[in-house]
């Protein structure tokens, strides 16, 4: 491919849980640096029809009225394991002492990928979403969007909000689908919120309008404060690698450093994980270590595999 293309994963559901690009990385100017090929991963796919689909933008000749492209569809195509990880709750980590793990993978696609573990715990909780503007007194007429990053392993995302006037607010992933709608009538809070098995990882983004009728002498002005949530694994804060977590970033401001793995097809690399038992001794933690990709022209990336891990702290 010498132009520039992006396809989506959808699963039976609706949701968009792989999204990528052939925009390999920036040079210094900022320009976009293709290659001909895409790939996209989803671990322990849902039964039903999946939905893959491939959108090419500029630049295109304007006698170019279609672009052709082969793909292939492949199961169990992922090369990655771990050593040194504890798996077992009989196996005992003494509290405050570091154990090194290491994540060996292999990019068995056809274009390179930025690689990255991701340490969530078993159980879930609401995470609160950093903002990319404030979320408080914002005017109304709103004009710019709020934006937001979802991380993977959520099973909802809702936006609340109250306002100096009724308001009507929009709840909307980057395709603009799903899309829900809340209302705050000057008593309730508007409430927008999407929920699945997995909802869609990756830029999502709220916008407010007001809601008429309207006097003759114009729409009035109005504030409105903002509040979004995920419904999420939590982050394991005992786990660290050598390449960071790129959803810790949906979370913390100043996001934490990222420094992912960059394999191109057929290489192998290894990342250092390093956990740090902090929990009171006898206590018994469970979680799961996720080997994902990224793509920063995507804003988003995939789940490859997830690899349980356990202990005791002694």
């Amino acid at each position: 491919m010498r132009f520039s293309a992006s396809a989506g994963l959808e699963t039976p559901d609706g949701q968009l849980l792989s999204q990528q690009t052939n925009v390999a990385g920036f040079d210094p100017q900022g320009n976009p640096l293709f290659v001909r090929s895409l790939q996209e991963f989803r671990r322990n796919p849902v039964p039903g029809r999946w939905t893959f689909v491939v959108f090419v933008t500029n630049p295109i000749a304007g006698t170019t009225t279609a672009q052709r492209f082969s793909g292939q569809v492949r199961f169990n195509a992922v090369d990655v394991h771990a050593s040194g990880l504890p798996n077992s709750r009989q196996t005992v980590l003494p509290a405050g002492r570091p154990v090194t793990a290491r994540v060996t993978v292999h990019n068995t696609g056809v274009a390179p990928e930025h690689f990255f573990v991701d340490a969530r715990t078993t159980g879930r909780t609401d995470l609160r979403l950093v903002p990319d503007t404030p979320e408080t007194g914002v005017a109304v007429p709103q004009f710019r969007f709020i934006n937001y990053q979802l991380p993977t392993e959520c099973t909802r995302i809702t936006n609340s909000a109250t306002a100096t006037a009724p308001i009507d607010v929009e709840l909307l992933s980057i395709t603009e689908e799903p899309e829900v709608i809340g209302r705050f009538d000057g008593t309730h809070p508007a409430v927008a919120s999407v929920r699945a098995p997995q909802v869609t990882p990756g830029p999502w983004r709220t916008l407010a309008s007001l809601v008429g009728p309207f006097p003759p002498e114009g729409v009035p002005g109005a504030t409105a404060d903002f509040a979004t949530t995920g419904r999420c694994r939590g982050f394991d804060p005992t786990v660290s690698s050598s390449t960071g977590d790129v959803w810790l970033a949906a979370v913390q401001a100043p996001p934490p450093p990222f420094t992912p793995l960059v394999l191109q097809p057929g290489q192998t690399g290894t990342i250092t994980v390093t956990l740090t038992p902090t929990a009171p001794r006898g206590t018994v933690v469970t979680g799961l270590l996720l080997v994902d990709d990224f793509n920063d022209a995507a804003a988003t990336g995939d789940e490859l595999t997830a690899i349980p891990y356990a202990y005791t702290v002694g």
